[in-house]
C-alpha cells in the first residue's frame, strides 16, 4: 500500500489513513544507527586532518624522493573529508525534520513555533561553538604553529575574523572562511540553514519536498556553472559552491528522506556491517567521480548527496546496542568535530618540539589525544548545553511540538 501522508494537501491534512499511522508510529524516537553514521562522518573528517597534518610536515613522506603512496593518500583523505561534510549535512537535515515529519503523519499542523525552535537550536550549537572558537584563538595565537609546520587547522585571528565567526557570517568573507578553525565554516554553513527551516516549512504547504530538492539543485547548480562562466577567481568561487545557497538542497534532501522514513515504517536489523559497507561504497564512488570524470567536483554534488541520503536511510533501521563504540562516538562527534582541529595541533606542536620525525608515531599519538579531548569536551561543555536544550520542553502549538 502507498502511503502519502505528507504529500496529502495541508488542507486535507485531518485525513490521515489509520496505516499511515502505524507507519509513523513504527519509526522510533531514538534511531541508533544514525549515530553510527555521524561517528563515521566525524572519524573521515578526523582522518582527513589528521593526515594532511603529518605528511604536509614530513620530508620522507612529502619529498620527491619520499613515499610514492604520499600524494594518492592525501587526496584520498582530502576526500575523505568532503564525504563526511556532504553526510553531516543530510544527517542533519533528516534530524531536524524527522520530529515534525512524525507528528504531521499523526495528524498534527506542519508548524513549529519559531521562538522556541531558534531557542532550543541556540542553545544546542552556539556555546559549544562560541567556546570551541575561543580556544582555537588563543591556542593559535600562542602556538608556533608555522615554526614546526603544522598544517594551519587553527589560526591567529585579525579582529575582522574574529567578529564574523562571532556573528557566524564568516562563510561570507573570504579572508574569514577558513580562519580560526578550519572546520567552523560547516558550523556556520548549518546555522544558516537552521534559520531558513520556518521558510521551507512554509513553501513546503504549497509543494513538496522533493520539488524543492529540485529547485534548489538547479540553484546551486547555477551558482557553480556561473562561477566557472564568468571566471571568478577562487574566493568568489568559494563563497558561490559552499555558501548555504549552493548547499541547502542537501539538508533539504535529508527533509524529504525524513518523510519518506516516516511514511514507510523503519524496520529494525542488527545488521551494522552492511552500513558500513554501503557508506564504504558511496566514498570509492566519490573519490572516482572526483578524479576520473571531467568537472567531477560537478558532479560529485550532483550525484553523491542521494547516494548519502540512501545510505543514511539503511542506517535507521540498525539497532545497535547504546554502549557500542560508534553509537558512542557519534554522541560526541558535534565535540569531536569542534575540538579535533585543536587538539591535533596541539600534540604535533608538543611532538616535533621534542624532536619527534616519524609521521607513524605522531598519528599514534595525536589521535588518541583528539580523542580523549573530545570526551573531556563533551562532558565538561556539550553535555551541560545539551541539557539545557532539552530541559524546557518547546511549546506545541496547534498540537505540534517545536523541534
Amino acid at each position: 500500500m502507498q502511503f502519502r501522508i505528507l504529500n496529502l494537501p495541508w488542507a486535507h491534512r485531518a485525513r490521515v489513513e489509520p496505516m499511515a499511522r502505524v507507519a509513523a508510529t513504527a519509526v522510533p524516537k531514538h534511531l541508533p544507527g544514525l549515530d553510527a553514521v555521524r561517528a563515521l562522518a566525524a572519524l573521515a573528517v578526523l582522518a582527513c586532518h589528521a593526515i594532511q597534518a603529518t605528511t604536509v610536515w614530513s620530508p620522507r613522506w612529502m619529498s620527491s624522493g619520499g613515499s610514492p603512496w604520499a600524494t594518492p593518500l592525501r587526496s584520498a583523505m582530502e576526500e575523505a573529508g568532503a564525504w563526511g561534510v556532504g553526510i553531516f549535512f543530510v544527517l542533519s537535515g533528516l534530524c531536524i525534520h524527522l520530529p515534525l515529519a512524525r507528528k504531521v503523519a499523526l495528524g498534527a499542523l506542519p508548524e513549529i513555533e519559531p521562538a522556541a525552535y531558534f531557542r532550543r537550536r541556540f542553545r544546542r550549537i552556539y556555546p559549544p561553538h562560541l567556546i570551541a572558537l575561543a580556544l582555537s584563538a588563543v591556542l593559535a595565537t600562542a602556538l608556533p604553529l608555522g615554526h614546526f609546520g603544522v598544517h594551519p587547522m587553527i589560526s591567529a585571528p585579525t579582529f575582522k575574523q574574529l567578529a564574523a565567526h562571532f556573528l557566524m557570517v564568516h562563510t561570507f568573507v573570504p579572508s574569514a572562511f577558513y580562519s580560526i578553525n578550519h572546520v567552523l565554516w560547516t558550523i556556520a554553513v548549518e546555522a544558516h540553514f537552521y534559520l531558513l527551516y520556518p521558510l521551507l516549512l512554509a513553501a513546503r504547504r504549497r509543494v513538496g519536498v522533493g520539488t524543492l530538492c529540485v529547485v534548489l539543485l538547479g540553484l546551486s547548480l547555477a551558482l557553480r556553472a556561473s562561477g566557472r562562466l564568468f571566471a571568478f577567481d577562487d574566493a568568489t568561487r568559494l563563497i558561490l559552491e559552499k555558501n548555504f545557497p549552493g548547499r541547502f538542497w542537501e539538508w533539504t534532501l535529508g527533509c524529504w528522506l525524513a518523510e519518506r522514513i516516516v511514511n514507510r515504517g523503519v524496520e529494525m536489523t542488527p545488521k551494522l556491517r552492511t552500513l558500513l559497507v554501503g557508506l564504504f561504497a558511496t566514498y570509492l564512488i566519490a573519490l572516482g567521480i572526483r578524479h576520473l570524470l571531467p568537472y567531477g567536483s560537478l558532479w560529485s554534488a550532483t550525484l553523491l548527496p542521494p547516494l548519502f541520503a540512501l545510505s543514511i536511510a539503511g542506517a535507521c533501521g540498525i539497532a545497535a546496542k547504546p554502549g557500542a563504540l560508534l553509537v558512542r562516538i557519534g554522541k560526541a562527534s558535534y565535540s569531536l568535530y569542534l575540538v579535533h582541529p585543536i587538539a591535533l595541533s596541539l600534540a604535533l606542536v608538543t611532538l616535533r618540539a621534542a624532536g619527534v620525525t616519524s609521521a607513524r608515531l605522531e598519528l599514534a599519538i595525536a589521535v588518541p589525544f583528539a580523542f580523549a579531548t573530545t570526551f573531556a569536551f563533551f562532558r565538561c561543555v556539550e553535555q551541560h548545553y545539551l541539557a539545557a536544550a532539552v530541559a524546557r520542553p518547546a511549546p506545541a502549538v496547534q498540537g505540534v511540538t517545536a523541534v
